[in-house]
């Protein structure tokens, strides 16, 4: 049995519990065979860097009230149509990060809920075609947010490249495109009432999950979606829109 003091040391030491980042890979459309390489490579963050929680959930009917209000962030990978949470899970969903929760889009996140425009709103863009699918270079146009800070000016990947039905310049601060004539966003943050919102474009083929360019934009997105990345960033936002990181090392967790 331990006194007092020695438990209240203890206490400090473990900290409050980690944020919590559900992760959902319901498909209603299109069914990527490379989520199950996303979904292990979001695990394997996890069991290497405890000070994080991450939720893998099948379905988005498990995103209830009680669910949201154990979470700090959702993610959709690779969702795609209308999923069974359907438009009132949805409201709730809006609600939620609206009132400072944190989601977290990955690759064809943004071909989910197409009849449902408060979603697109809320993501920033709507997937309207992948154009070119192959060997390709990303351009990192913003190397000061968490997500993109470490990368470097470019990388080439093999992947999917999505173009969407309106530019996401237009509600979002973008991170990268793709090295072409057009204007091609791929990754971009934005604010959604009190809360963030991420979103990345990359990530079709197994390989992508492997890419160590790939990994670090997502780990810096949840890094950052969370609060976790910087808690003074509400001052520099006001500075030219740059979210600003630190030098904390914030790890995850994969929840058993």
């Amino acid at each position: 049995m331990i006194g007092p003091f020695a438990a209240a040391a203890v206490l400090a030491l473990v900290g409050a519990p980690q944020p919590r980042a559900l992760v959902v890979t319901e498909t209603a459309g299109f069914h990527h065979p490379s989520i199950p390489a996303a979904r292990a490579a979001l695990v394997r963050l996890g069991e290497r860097s405890p000070d994080f929680d991450v939720v893998p959930v099948a379905s988005s009917s498990s995103l209830t009230a009680a669910a949201l209000g154990g979470a700090r962030a959702v993610v959709f990978l690779s969702t795609t149509g209308e999923l069974r949470m359907g438009t009132s899970g949805l409201r709730r969903l809006l609600a939620w990060i609206a009132d400072g929760g944190a989601f977290v889009g990955l690759h064809a996140a943004s071909n989910t809920f197409a009849n449902e425009p408060q979603f697109a709103r809320m993501l920033g863009a709507q997937f309207e075609a992948h154009p070119f699918v192959g060997r390709g270079r990303v351009l990192v146009s913003n190397r000061k947010h968490p997500a993109t800070r470490g990368l470097p000016s470019s990388f080439v990947i093999d992947d999917e490249f999505y173009v969407f039905k309106t530019s996401p310049r237009r509600r979002a601060h973008v991170l990268a495109r793709r090295a072409t004539k057009r204007d091609e966003p791929l990754v971009w943050w934005r604010r959604e009432g009190r809360g963030r919102v991420f979103y990345s474009a990359l990530g079709h083929p197994n390989s992508a999950w492997r890419d160590p360019h790939v990994l670090r934009l997502v780990a810096g997105g949840l890094r950052w979606a969370v609060g976790s990345a910087n808690r003074g960033d509400a001052a520099l936002e006001q500075r030219r829109h740059l979210c600003p990181g630190g030098p904390r090392r914030y790890r995850f967790r994969a929840a058993s």
